[in-house]
């Protein structure tokens, strides 16, 4: 039992390291050296756990949705109108991206291979995760009659891909003018007024 805790920990500090180091130079200037060397622990050490760079980074970009995914739900669900369920959506994924998480990693899918497959089944199953969770927001925000009918999965899209490319456009001097929670916060709006009940 303490063995596997411990290689669970130890697996998850590697990831941790790849995270920081992909999002910091990106996957394709990322030598396996640096992440071990993040890590505190030996190349070889690395590769006792990943057979290969692109099982790397696709553990890694499991893990960060699977961390963003317990945020997001954790702060939705300390909040009760549709309004503050979707900033807090807007504002983990804006919060998490300016720490320099996985959407910062400039991946190449050409330079993935085989990855690719498994990194795109990924997303899937995350995207109909939160699919699921916005309907539930939206519906139980129609029956309250806080906003009106809209689709959930075209919604989510609009959402989700003005946030991915705001965050992709802006630099470093931008986020200094505006904090991430601010951004959610105006995000928000802009889209809670085009749902909201007249």
């Amino acid at each position: 039992m303490e063995k596997e805790k411990a290689q669970k920990n130890r697996r998850e500090e590697i990831i941790r390291a790849a995270l920081g180091a992909f999002g910091s130079k990106g996957f394709h200037n990322t030598r396996i050296e640096e992440v071990a060397a993040a890590a505190g622990i030996g190349k070889g050490t690395v590769y006792e756990y990943f057979r290969s760079k692109e099982e790397l980074l696709s553990a890694a970009v499991g893990y960060e949705m699977e961390e963003m995914t317990r945020q997001v739900k954790n702060k939705m669900d300390g909040v009760s109108t549709v309004k503050d369920k979707i900033k807090a959506l807007v504002e983990t994924v804006m919060l998490r991206h300016h720490k320099g998480c996985y959407l910062g990693m400039n991946i190449n899918p050409a330079e993935l291979g085989n990855a690719m497959k498994e990194f795109q089944s990924m997303a899937q199953e995350e995207n109909l995760r939160w699919q699921r969770w916005l309907e539930e927001i939206i519906n139980a925000g129609v029956a309250s009659d806080e906003i009106r009918p809209v689709d959930p999965q075209l919604f989510l899209g609009a959402l989700m891909g003005a946030v991915k490319n705001l965050m992709r456009s802006w630099s470093g001097s931008v986020w200094d003018n505006y904090m991430p929670q601010e951004a959610a916060e105006r995000v928000t709006d802009f889209f809670f007024e085009g749902i909201r009940k007249r």
